[in-house]
């Protein structure tokens, strides 16, 4: 059906008239427009709702019902700790607090969040390569480099739990090291500075970001999977084909992990923190709400996104027992206080060339 709309949008499209020996080209017809428009609704509408449901998405409703499960069982610890007593009503006022959900701030947010997925959905993905293309890319090019591998017994199960851990381990690691970049080369931090300039945190926060650090985490995850994939799929052609690496509902089991216990918490104003060996290891909730402090000494800290090992090797580990309060934003004043400003002021501050 579509593709005949489209066959006859093109053919009123082309037809013209002879008018005074000039050529004039017909209006399109209107149903014509209106099945574009109405197709890209769709995408844009579909692409909004599999924020809420796809596996891989922070915003999925198990994930969003399991950090909700987290935050109200901490919060009950710390009420009754306070209060000797336990009442569930206080808790869930505090949890769902109308001055954090609609803070000028958090409605930003919601905006931001609303045009970046029609941006993702209908200027980004369609025009760009993916991470297929790149596996097939990069196993064509080990044959051109290498030759063809010869076929050899390995234990099945050890290399897809090994490639489930090593493709894990190199996504956070590129996640860490471009989160590094975007703090510390001026011109990104300029683009970066609006998800800091958030003064309340909530899930959606996650998603406050000016479209090109957008479009450069879309890159790296491409390019990290399609890289990883196609030297997987050259070195174990059979098992990637037949097993493929250790998923839970199509999601890295790790990252199914990282995403079910809590990832919705690091934005948000309830402070859980893991045992203090552990945040060796674990970035905490409360340790990336550090990392939002708007007290200069954490900006550079805890860039971690699953593993606090990347900031412990680069010494920029801090635990959450050594903050006791944070509050949120950037030290210099706001100047992303608006859907537009967040959009244009980055431009407008590299113009200026300012701090």
């Amino acid at each position: 059906m579509k593709e005949r709309q489209g066959k006859l949008c093109r053919f009123f499209f082309v037809i013209k008239s002879q008018k005074q020996g000039s050529v004039q080209q017909l209006a399109v017809p209107y149903i014509c427009i209106m099945n574009e428009v109405w197709e890209n609704v769709e995408l844009a509408w579909s692409s909004l709702i599999d924020r809420f449901v796809s596996p891989d998405s922070r915003l999925n409703w198990l994930y969003l019902i399991s950090s909700f499960v987290i935050a109200f069982l901490f919060l009950m610890v710390v009420s009754y700790r306070k209060n000797k007593k336990l009442n569930p009503f206080l808790v869930l006022q505090e949890f769902f607090d109308p001055k954090v959900w609609f803070h000028r701030s958090a409605l930003v947010d919601y905006q931001v969040f609303l045009v970046n997925t029609i941006i993702l959905a209908l200027l980004i993905i369609p025009f760009f390569i993916s991470s297929l293309m790149i596996m097939d890319s990069t196993k064509n090019q080990m044959i051109i480099w290498f030759g063809d591998r010869e076929i050899v017994e390995v234990s099945v199960v050890w290399v897809i739990i090994l490639y489930t851990i090593i493709l894990w381990l190199v996504s956070d690691f590129t996640r860490f090291l471009l989160h590094f970049l975007l703090h510390k080369v001026p011109f990104l931090w300029k683009l970066h500075e609006v998800h800091h300039s958030a003064e309340v945190l909530t899930p959606i926060t996650q998603y406050r970001m000016h479209p090109i650090e957008m479009l450069l985490f879309y890159f790296r995850g491409i390019f990290v999977i399609g890289i990883m994939s196609g030297l997987y799929l050259y070195y174990f052609p059979f098992v990637m084909v037949e097993e493929g690496y250790m998923m839970v509902f199509g999601v890295n089991i790790f990252r199914f992990l990282f995403l079910f216990v809590g990832s919705n918490l690091r934005h948000s104003q309830i402070p859980v923190k893991f045992p203090a060996f552990l945040e060796f290891i674990l970035i905490s909730p409360y340790q990336h709400q550090i990392h939002h402090s708007k007290d200069q000494k954490h900006f550079d800290k805890n860039f971690g996104s699953h593993l606090a090992i990347w900031d412990w090797m680069f010494r920029s580990l801090v635990r959450s027992k050594e903050v006791e309060k944070v509050e949120y934003g950037i030290p210099e004043g706001n100047p992303h206080k608006s859907l537009w400003k967040a959009y244009f002021a980055p431009f407008r501050r590299m113009v200026k060339n300012e701090k």
